[in-house]
């Protein structure tokens, strides 16, 4: 045992050892790195999905053909995606160039608005789609020479016979 304390040179032990404590002393679990203004911030409040429609005709009714003018309210989201219930699906903020043909359905509208973590916020709404035209014997009927549809593309659409 002697001889092999003897030949360990403690000179050069000494100073290794004073290098590994000095490395674990420099340790601590409360060390936090505190952000600068170089480094991006992630917004960590939820996604609050909603969202209007500001042109129905009254509280969830809607112009057969008229384009929609929706208003994304939603707070905090990065993304969203919005189903129509008529097979439109769209991942833009607030969407255009949507519209319900023919009239006599109803739509629910769904918007998912998605946060920084993945989160998902979720609202929707019931819509009714009420026919351009006039009403006949206390029904509401399609005329298309009283209130043509008119795409935004600008071609007439054909109209819906389902209700004459």
């Amino acid at each position: 045992m002697l001889l092999l304390v003897k030949s360990i040179n403690m000179k050069r032990v000494l100073p290794l050892l004073i290098l590994v404590g000095l490395a674990f002393a420099g340790c601590s679990k409360k060390d936090q790195v505190t952000p600068t203004s170089s480094q991006p911030q992630v917004n960590e409040q939820k996604a609050t999905a909603s969202f209007q429609i500001s042109n129905q005709l009254s509280d969830g009714k809607i112009l057969e053909g008229n384009i929609l003018d929706v208003v994304n309210t939603s707070k905090n989201a990065v993304s969203y995606e919005w189903n129509f219930g008529n097979g439109t699906i769209s991942h833009l903020s607030s969407p255009s160039d949507i519209s319900y043909v023919p009239c006599g359905g109803r739509y629910t509208i769904t918007l998912k608005a998605f946060d920084a973590k993945g989160n998902v916020s979720v609202s929707s709404g019931s819509y009714e789609i009420m026919c351009r035209g006039r009403n006949v014997n206390g029904k509401h009927v399609h005329d298309p020479h009283l209130y043509p549809v008119i795409h935004i593309s600008g071609a007439a659409l054909q109209p819906y016979q389902g209700l004459n």
